[in-house]
């Protein structure tokens, strides 16, 4: 395993807004992805819970015998909220985990076109 892949960029997608500004962002099928290429689908997991009534996320990654696990809370999207939700808290777990990507902190960045 070479966990130091986890911090390298991502590429990022790019979504159109009408006021003339594009959202980037990554979506949690990448983060999935990147987790699956550098320490394999048997050395991580992700699970859910509910402190507060507030969705979090914790992001599991085993090293050697033990599971290291950072959790992280998400905020509802404007178009699938619950979707969106569950998506927000998975990455921000990833994040937490060392994940680098260009959308770091907040989950996406907004650019002009």
């Amino acid at each position: 395993m070479e966990l130091e892949k986890l911090k390298e960029e991502m590429d990022y997608k790019m979504r159109a807004w009408p006021w003339g500004k594009e959202l980037a962002y990554i979506d949690a099928r990448q983060a999935q992805d990147k987790l699956d290429d550098v320490v394999w689908m048997e050395n991580w997991k992700v699970e859910y819970k509910e402190i507060k009534w507030e969705l979090f996320a914790g992001v599991s990654i085993k090293i050697w015998s033990e599971w290291i696990t950072k959790w992280d809370w998400g905020v509802e999207s404007k178009i699938e909220k619950e979707k969106g939700l569950i998506s927000d808290s998975f990455k921000r777990a990833c994040v937490c985990t060392r994940r680098r990507t260009r959308s770091i902190k907040q989950g996406s960045i907004w650019t002009t076109k």
